[in-house]
């Protein structure tokens, strides 16, 4: 019995000692994976997800209004406070009753304010807006992908609130690729949902399921933390999957993968498919300050056939667009904001690229009524002059400064160009 008993003693101590051991290396190994503060952001993404609902009435996804929803990554933190115009949540200070111009600013994640880390005092869009007396710059940037996306959205919008000008922001880094393949409608999938579902519940579950991950979720919700256990849900992480088994998570990220990719081949021209991306390149500056990702097409001088034929498509939707904002009584604008890689690379690559084919080619399809601000130039000339960084070292999106600089360039232009006295 003794001698069992030793055994047994012994077992435990050298459990003890082989946890205490493997918590050590563990924790070390969480520290130095995660020198931001990943938990708080983690938190605060799940609450975010609680903070979006389906609105029947416009047949869209909308924030909440009065909400603050957050977006992190390991080189920034946002926060987005939502404020209501007519009843519905729009990433702005909402509607100015000193200002005459109501301007309906129409764009991706570069709109919103994402990298800002708070588009209301930081992001370009609210910045420019304080240096003009009569323009209210309302800003409709959802981070989403491409014209076509974003029109469709404009459609069932654009009746929230009157407005005379439209400026649409095109962002080359992203939408040329984005315009050949992304025309899934995830609005359009929220309505045909069927009766009885309970719409809003499962876009909750939806948005959770993106940034959800098992191991970080231990992490962030257990009351009790095991970087031990930690570890070993990052195992199952990377060889299972990043949720639990059977959770409802997994199953209604599935259904709507596979809805949207359905969607996709229904919707995509045939016309568009031979140019759909299938490469992408990863590259750091020679001085290290970032790191590139972009399609070589666009750029390398040996692909531009196929280049053109890319700017042609996207001026053709853009074209439709701008004709049916004249049919509207709208004014149209609108504004070209580079890619990384058009501000900091065009230099270094040789006379195997152009940084400026692909974009110039879009430009000259353009109907000539069109008026367009193109930032490529100034944003080049800025970051030649200035050390603050205009974009984020790994991420595609403007830092702070960067945000300020365009914020000062779009004021400039809207200045000079008298737009700012119209009514």
């Amino acid at each position: 019995m003794k001698k069992d008993r030793r055994v047994f003693i012994f077992i435990l101590l050298a459990s003890v000692a082989i946890l205490l051991v493997s918590e050590t290396c563990f924790r070390a190994v969480w520290k130095m994976r995660y020198h931001w503060p990943i938990v708080e952001n983690y938190k605060a993404m799940m609450e975010s997800a609680q903070k979006y609902r389906f609105n029947e009435d416009l047949g869209i996804i909308v924030p909440l209004a009065g909400a603050t929803i957050a977006h992190a990554t390991p080189e920034y933190s946002d926060v987005y406070r939502i404020n209501s115009i007519n009843g519905v949540g729009f990433f702005d200070d909402g509607l100015d009753a000193n200002k005459p111009l109501k301007v309906f600013v129409l764009g991706d994640s570069f709109t919103r304010g994402v990298g800002s880390k708070d588009n209301l005092r930081y992001g370009w869009v609210e910045l420019a807006e304080r240096g003009l007396d009569s323009v209210d710059l309302v800003n409709v940037g959802q981070s989403g992908a491409g014209q076509v996306t974003q029109f469709a959205y404009y459609d069932k919008l654009k009746g929230v609130f009157d407005h005379q000008l439209v400026i649409l922001n095109l962002f080359t880094g992203g939408d040329f690729d984005d315009n050949l393949y992304k025309y899934a409608d995830w609005n359009g999938y929220f309505a045909r949902l069927p009766q009885g579902v309970d719409k809003n519940g499962y876009l909750a579950d939806l948005l959770t399921s993106f940034n959800y991950r098992i191991s970080t979720h231990y992490i962030a919700y257990s009351p009790v933390r095991l970087y031990t256990v930690w570890a070993t849900l990052m195992v199952y992480e990377k060889l299972i999957s990043k949720y639990p088994p059977f959770s409802r998570f997994a199953k209604i990220n599935k259904e709507y993968t596979i809805a949207m990719e359905h969607d996709e081949k229904e919707r995509e021209p045939e016309s568009v498919k031979s140019l759909q991306p299938t490469e992408f390149v990863e590259e750091n500056s020679s001085d290290g300050r970032f790191v590139f990702s972009y399609d070589p097409r666009l750029y390398r001088k040996s692909d531009q056939r196929t280049a053109d034929r890319i700017a042609r498509h996207t001026a053709d939707i853009v074209n439709d667009f701008s004709r049916s904002m004249t049919k509207e009584g709208k004014r149209f604008l609108l504004i070209i904001h580079p890619g990384k890689e058009e501000v900091y690379l065009y230099k270094d690559k040789g006379d195997a690229y152009d940084f400026d084919y692909t974009r110039e080619r879009f430009k000259s399809y353009l109907d000539r009524d069109i008026q367009v601000f193109d930032m490529t130039a100034p944003l080049r000339g800025k970051a030649e002059k200035d050390k603050e960084t205009l974009y984020y070292r790994v991420d595609g999106h403007y830092t702070q400064a960067g945000h300020q600089a365009v914020a000062d360039l779009v004021r400039e232009y809207l200045a000079e160009s008298g737009i700012q006295d119209e009514r």
